[in-house]
């Protein structure tokens, strides 16, 4: 028995000192080039995705695997990205890392005062562009975060396309603070919001915050219930050109152009963004045409940035909030009451303009200073207009009493 415990104290040491081998630790600084700490520093390495932070000296260590060959990313709200390939070896790997001050003051100090930090103790998530062009698919901003914790998502069409909803751990819209670029979103009559009026709007989104519970959002009582704020595209040094299109079931299909000029004359950056989206929908007569525009022009330089956003939304879709009746499940669950009608010779019939249509445009101004290294004025105005209409057939006598037309605010037909 004794030759037994210590073959297994043996091979217990000899397994722990090989696991030890295949680690290595990292440590170091991150500093500015004056040598001066960056408390709160982000790196990261890919692609095992560990994250880790500076302390208040600017120090940070982590434990890597020494099998791995890594990107590290260090990243400083301020400061220009790093970016270094390692291969750790042995067990301590000392990596100092010297940040250069970004020329130009840049879109992040515009959120940055109601966004959380890693050390918030607030439940939340940030998600990157790349991680939500993943799961871009066409589909309403409800389903594109509904795989984070706590998200719930719903759908008229069946198909995650035209009216869509969400709720964070129960709380309806009404109770969640959405913000774009720290600018509310939510309807000022009933606060809710409408993502069929910004369709394929992630696709100009740079990252977004999805707070639980009560967050760090300025902007009123409904920040009880949760947070979600999105930060719009930022600052593109080079130009560029994309094209996308997407195709998917029941005649879905989503085709968006972005185009950027980068930086010109050292100061002046646009960018565009334009999308179409159809669908037929799940849903007997669930269609969705929808067309989106995005347009963002800024002016850096050193301590300054004026930013100006056009996020434009025009769509059209058939109505189906009636949604299905539990009789008809069995038989057709793509039944859709809207509009249906018996014609005189006692046909069913539907009514073909039972559409939903609006446009709604929202106008976003920004001007941000640097008065001191430590003191900086952020000033934000918005402008959002909204027009549109619904159309639907209503039969005398039925379920909703006999309606006139003055109910509706018309004149008598004669």
């Amino acid at each position: 028995m004794k030759k037994i415990g210590l073959i297994i104290i043996f091979l217990a040491i000899y397994y722990s000192l090989s696991a030890q081998n295949e680690s290595t630790l990292i440590k170091g600084t991150v500093t500015d080039k004056n040598l001066k700490p960056l408390e709160g520093a982000v790196i990261k390495f890919s692609p095992s995705d560990q994250v880790t932070t500076t302390d208040k000296n600017g120090k940070y260590e982590i434990l890597v695997s020494s099998e791995i060959k890594y990107m590290v990313n260090v990243s400083y709200l301020g400061y220009e990205k790093l970016n270094e390939r390692i291969r750790p070896s042995g067990s301590v790997l000392v990596k100092n890392y010297i940040l250069n001050e970004d020329s130009y003051l840049i879109d992040e100090v515009i959120v940055k005062g109601i966004r959380a930090s890693e050390r918030t103790p607030i439940a939340m998530q940030t998600l990157t562009a790349k991680s939500i062009q993943k799961t871009d698919s066409g589909k309403d901003i409800p389903y594109q975060l509904s795989l984070t914790p706590s998200v719930v998502a719903n759908s008229e069409t069946g198909t995650g396309i035209g009216y869509t909803g969400l709720r964070i751990r129960g709380t309806d819209p009404s109770r969640i603070n959405i913000t774009v670029n720290g600018i509310p979103i939510n309807d000022s009559e009933s606060h809710g919001v409408f993502w069929v009026n910004m369709p394929d709007f992630t696709s100009s989104v740079s990252d977004v915050q999805i707070q639980r519970g009560v967050g760090s959002s300025t902007n009123g009582a409904a920040a009880f219930g949760a947070t979600i704020n999105f930060r719009t595209t930022g600052y593109n040094k080079e130009r560029y050109a994309r094209i996308s299109s997407s195709f998917g079931s029941y005649n879905t299909s989503k085709h968006t152009v972005n185009i950027g000029t980068g930086l010109i004359k050292d100061h002046f950056t646009f960018d565009m963004r334009y999308s179409e989206l159809d669908s037929d929908g799940y849903i007997d007569r669930a269609f969705s045409d929808h067309k989106s525009l995005f347009l963002s022009s800024a002016y850096h330089n050193e301590n300054t940035l004026i930013k100006a956003n056009v996020i434009m939304g025009d769509q059209k879709t058939g109505i189906t909030w009636w949604g299905v009746p539990d009789f008809k499940l069995s038989e057709n669950r793509r039944y859709n009451p809207a509009g249906e009608y018996v014609d005189d010779d006692g046909k069913i019939k539907y009514y073909d303009g039972q559409t939903d249509n609006y446009k709604q445009n929202h106008y976003q101004l920004f001007i941000s200073h640097d008065l001191t290294e430590k003191l900086n004025l952020n000033i934000a105005t918005h402008y959002t207009t909204g027009e549109g209409y619904y159309e639907q057939y209503k039969k005398m006598n039925d379920d909703f009493g006999d309606d006139k037309f003055s109910v509706y605010g018309f004149k008598p037909v004669k």
